[in-house]
C-alpha cells in the first residue's frame, strides 16, 4: 500500500479560550457535519504547576478509514510526559502498541500513534468519540503555555485515498490560581495521612475527586456530593496522583 503523507499547516492558539457556549457548540458541530473532513481535537485547559492533566483526543467524520497516524508536539519546558492510553474499543486493533512515546521514539517533546485497520475493511466512529488519553504533568511556570500541536498527519480510506483533515490544536496554561467549581481557599489543599493505608481526610471538603496510578491510568473517578473523608481502601499498595479539580497532590498507599 502506498503511503499518502500529508503536511498541513499548524496553527495554535495563544491563550486559553473560554469554554463554548452551547449555541456556538452546536454551531461548531453543524459546520463538521456538513464537512467530509476528518476531525481530529485535543482539549484546551488550565493547571497549576506540578498537576498531572490528562488530555483527550476526539475525533468526527471518522468514516470508512483503514490508517491512521500523527505526531503530536508539545513544549517539554512546560509539560513531562507521562502515559497514553486509549479510551474506546471500537477500534479494532488500536492498542498501547499504537503509540510510541518521548521516550521511546528519541524526542523529548513529540508523541507518535500509528494505526491500521487489519482486515482493510474500513472503519467508522460515532461523531465525537474520544479514542485516547494524553496525561501530562504540568512542570512550567505561571503564565507559560504549551500548544499541544498535530504534526504529519497521514489518514486514508478504504480505495487507499486520501482523507482531508481538519486540525483542532490544544493548549495547556499554567495558572496558579485554577478556577473550577470549587471556591478558592487562600489555604492549600491538604490531606492527612500520607502514607495511607486507604482513608484519607482532606482540611476542607472536595466534591471532585480522581485518582491516577504512576502510569498515569485513571483508577478512580468520583463526582457527586462534598466529603471531607475518603475510603480509598480499594486501592493496592503503591504511588499514586490525587485531583480534586482545584490541586494534584502525591498519594501513597501501604
Amino acid at each position: 500500500m502506498k503511503n499518502i503523507l500529508l503536511h498541513l499547516l499548524l496553527f495554535s492558539s495563544t491563550w486559553c479560550l473560554a469554554e463554548a457556549s452551547p449555541l456556538e457548540n452546536k454551531w461548531a458541530s453543524e459546520v463538521s457535519a456538513q464537512d467530509t473532513s476528518i476531525v481530529f481535537s485535543i482539549d484546551t485547559v488550565t493547571a497549576e504547576n506540578g498537576e498531572l492533566v490528562c488530555l483527550q483526543l476526539a475525533t468526527e467524520n471518522f468514516e470508512d478509514i483503514i490508517l491512521m497516524g500523527m505526531k503530536i508536539l508539545f513544549d517539554d519546558e512546560v509539560l513531562r510526559f507521562v502515559n497514553a492510553a486509549v479510551i474506546t474499543d471500537l477500534l479494532p486493533g488500536f492498542n498501547d502498541n499504537s503509540f510510541s512515546s518521548p521516550e521511546n521514539n528519541g524526542s523529548r517533546d513529540k508523541f507518535i500513534i500509528s494505526w491500521i485497520d487489519g482486515d482493510l475493511n474500513g472503519e467508522a466512529l460515532p461523531a465525537s468519540t474520544e479514542i485516547f488519553e494524553m496525561c501530562f504533568q504540568v512542570i512550567g511556570e505561571q503564565g507559560e503555555k504549551s500548544p499541544l500541536t498535530f504534526e504529519d498527519i497521514e489518514v486514508a480510506n478504504s480505495n487507499n485515498e486520501l482523507i482531508p483533515v481538519e486540525e483542532r490544536n490544544g493548549l495547556v496554561c499554567v495558572d496558579d490560581n485554577v478556577s473550577s467549581g470549587e471556591e478558592h481557599f487562600q489555604n492549600p489543599l491538604q490531606f492527612y495521612p500520607n502514607p495511607s493505608n486507604g482513608r484519607i481526610e482532606f482540611n476542607r471538603p472536595v466534591k471532585l475527586l480522581t485518582i491516577y496510578d504512576s502510569y498515569g491510568r485513571k483508577v478512580i473517578d468520583l463526582d457527586g456530593d462534598r466529603q471531607q473523608v475518603y475510603d480509598l481502601g480499594a486501592l493496592s499498595a503503591g504511588n499514586y496522583w490525587l485531583h480534586t479539580g482545584t490541586a494534584t497532590l502525591p498519594l501513597i498507599i501501604n
